[in-house]
């Protein structure tokens, strides 16, 4: 076959993939995990995004807050999630037409119809239908395109920063430089951190006028999260994680003695025992099985555009590998390499001109059904691993969703549900409005008698923690 019409082929195939991606990320995230928000980040994120949705930035605190205190949530006299607003801004979009399950789905295939772009434009058509297999079909990507984690969109919007930057070594307007900044800028107010290393690997572009265009389309999206601060939290320089720390303090006071990032880490053996497990993680466990070593064959290949935006890749990836050996790394409700999810632009990117480079290799000595073979292979190893995954997170998720669920198959209404769990404030669920038929509220900051006396015309019940929630009543309404 002639290949012109190999690469309009893979061209196709790209687009084709793409788009079969987010469908089975969208049944996923619906259908697998219930469009459950698991994890109380998770859940932080959703709630404000319900708070954007209803048109709000907070919602007054109800009253006696201390019993709806809630994984991640700042309350005081108001209530209002501790994370930057990027993720929430675009998951109340999906709740203004009822489906934010279906914003994650959207974000994963737009990045990997972007990333596409990037692979064609530096490495060629076949490696960018690699480069769309390697990130589509990784466990990592799958995870975070079904869930209400922020790696999805910040992962979108570096995606379009790359796109713009590669867009504009073919087409030089400065148009390009600011679309890049501005796509730099929501990756600032969607998960500062990654968009800071982002920019900073940029230096390897060395060119001073084009990286004070990127900054000129930056700064002034950037700059909202300030503005944000100081309305959600009261100082423009006061973040959300700031505001929660008491709380979380209060809450666990074992984490609670750890600060997310530290000088310390790099003197304490077990910190970084538990960064190699979670690079380990990373590249075995949630990735697909010898991409990152085919990616690093093909780092040396000269692409055929934007040569420094390739320098700059390797560069993040060095920054993110030094900046988590300051990061608490301590396993929680997420992908252990989570932190670690930028590095997919490198592996996938790197991982096309890698494979054809092997490919051209061994092409004398072992046919290329073999070699297609193998690689299939590997994807599906990748994919099995996932499966692993999902088997134990569903198995959690019966426990975490199930006293919802019990509470609906009882038909409990006009009621107060005091949890009684090793950590009750998971499950402290009640939505922006704390109006609900059905209240969920922490034991132990009051008794059963105090509880109903605050409200009146409610059944008081008490809900156990265990892989079927036991849930009784302890004091009828009044």
């Amino acid at each position: 076959m002639p290949e012109s019409l190999l690469t309009k082929a893979d061209m196709r195939l790209c687009a084709v993939l793409a788009v079969l991606f987010g469908v089975v990320y969208a049944i996923l995230s619906r259908a697998a995990l219930h469009a459950f928000p698991f994890s109380g980040d998770e859940y932080s994120t959703v709630l404000q995004a319900e708070i954007f949705a209803r048109g709000a930035m907070k919602v007054p605190a109800p009253a006696h807050a201390a019993l709806f205190s809630v994984d991640h949530v700042v309350i005081d006299d108001w209530v209002r999630s501790k994370y930057p607003p990027g993720t929430s801004a675009l998951l109340a979009l999906g709740f203004l037409v009822h489906a934010p399950w279906l914003v994650a789905p959207i974000e994963a295939t737009v990045t990997l119809s972007l990333l596409a772009y990037v692979a064609r434009a530096m490495f060629g058509d076949r490696a960018a239908l690699v480069t769309v297999i390697v990130a589509g079909a990784s466990p990592l990507f799958i995870f975070h395109a079904a869930c209400f984690y922020s790696h999805a969109p910040v992962t979108m919007w570096l995606a379009t920063a790359l796109a713009a930057l590669v867009a504009h070594d073919r087409d030089p307007r400065r148009l390009w430089l600011l679309v890049a900044g501005a796509a730099i800028g929501c990756a600032f107010l969607t998960r500062p951190l990654e968009a800071v290393l982002f920019s900073a690997s940029l230096l390897a572009l060395r060119d001073v006028r084009v990286l004070a265009w990127i900054a000129l389309g930056a700064i002034p999206v950037a700059a909202l999260m300030f503005a944000y601060q100081k309305v959600l939290f009261g100082s423009p320089f006061t973040d959300g994680y700031a505001a929660y720390m008491p709380t979380f303090r209060v809450l666990y006071p074992g984490e609670g003695a750890h600060a997310a990032m530290s000088l310390s880490r790099i003197i304490d053996p077990d910190e970084q025992w538990d960064h190699l497990k979670v690079v380990c993680a990373f590249f075995v466990a949630w990735g697909i099985p010898g991409a990152a070593a085919v990616a690093i064959i093909g780092v040396p290949t000269r692409p055929r555009a934007a040569l420094r935006v390739r320098d700059a890749l390797v560069v993040l990836v060095l920054l993110m590998a030094a900046a988590l050996v300051f990061t608490h790394t301590d396993a929680d409700d997420g992908a252990r390499p989570r932190y670690l999810t930028s590095m997919l632009f490198a592996v996938a990117l790197f991982a096309g001109p890698g494979w054809l480079t092997i490919k051209g290799a061994i092409s004398p000595a072992v046919p290329r059904s073999w070699t297609n073979a193998a690689g299939l292979a590997c994807v599906a190893l990748g994919i099995l691993s996932f499966a692993s995954f999902l088997d134990v997170r569903l198995a959690a998720l019966r426990v975490r969703e199930g006293l919802f669920d019990e509470v609906e198959a009882r038909g409990l209404h006009d009621a107060v549900v005091v949890v009684h769990a090793e950590y009750p404030t998971r499950y402290t669920r009640n939505g922006s409005t704390f109006d609900g038929s059905v209240l969920y509220v922490r034991s132990g900051i009051a008794t059963d008698a105090e509880i109903a006396s605050w409200f009146p015309g409610r059944t008081i019940y008490e809900a156990t923690e265990g892989r079927t929630w036991s849930i009784r009543p302890v004091v009828p309404a009044s």
